[in-house]
């Protein structure tokens, strides 16, 4: 008996987590149309710069997923479904518009590669998230603490890009979101084998974990081209 519902505890994470890869893929998608469309089209390169100098536009895209990102994870119980997946196209398609432009700044031809190389651990990272038996929320605290420090190292580095500190801030930002990314599928998982898929809230966790994995695949992706992208 206890077996079965083992089973049955797995199947219904199994299946928790089918829906929070599609809100990842999804947002992937997006992103990536929009970062090819503003790359080789240049009306619409033309709607983030005007004669060199950044639009309205532009600089919107820059703090608004952030934004998008805080609305959905504290608006998630009083928001409509509808409305959350809305914000999720929008905040995917800004992630995307954002890149078109940033990414410039760091990388030449290298970027397919270190994004094979971001999908490649970060996949190694959630499977381990997800067959590992320790309980990982013990480290939580100390995550939280490793975001905050790299935040601050990052403006530091930013405001005194003097002091060359920004490679050793980029691998410590790939160690965090790494960990970040174990963490966050084990608690995914633990959320789809108690969940109930007849509450009209599972939609919601669902599109929430996509966002969240996301949050940390993009993360990882920017803090490995900083350490191996070159600078234009």
């Amino acid at each position: 008996m206890e077996s079965q519902v083992t089973v049955n505890h797995e199947q219904t994470a199994d299946r928790f987590l089918t829906s929070v890869f599609l809100w990842l893929f999804l947002a992937l998608a997006i992103s990536s149309a929009c970062l090819y469309i503003f790359n080789y089209n240049d009306s619409c390169m033309r709607l983030l710069f005007i004669n060199g100098k950044p639009t309205v536009l532009a600089w919107f895209s820059i703090p608004a997923p952030v934004i998008l990102a805080l609305i959905i994870r504290h608006g998630i119980n009083r928001i409509s479904y509808a409305g959350l997946c809305v914000l999720f196209v929008i905040y995917s398609a800004l992630v995307g518009t954002c890149f078109s432009f940033v990414l410039l700044d760091w990388v030449d031809s290298s970027l397919l590669g270190v994004f094979l190389v971001s999908a490649i651990i970060f996949g190694i990272m959630g499977i381990a998230g997800y067959l590992t038996k320790t309980d990982l929320s013990k480290f939580r605290s100390l995550l939280m603490m490793l975001v905050m420090g790299i935040l601050m190292a990052t403006i530091v580095v930013f405001c005194f890009p003097g002091l060359e500190l920004q490679f050793w801030v980029s691998c410590l930002g790939v160690a965090v979101f790494l960990g970040l990314t174990t963490f966050h599928m084990q608690d995914i998982k633990s959320q789809g084998e108690s969940i109930d898929h007849n509450d009209p809230s599972t939609k919601k966790m669902a599109l929430l974990g996509g966002l969240t994995l996301y949050f940390d695949f993009v993360n990882l992706f920017v803090f490995l081209i900083k350490m191996f992208g070159t600078s234009e």
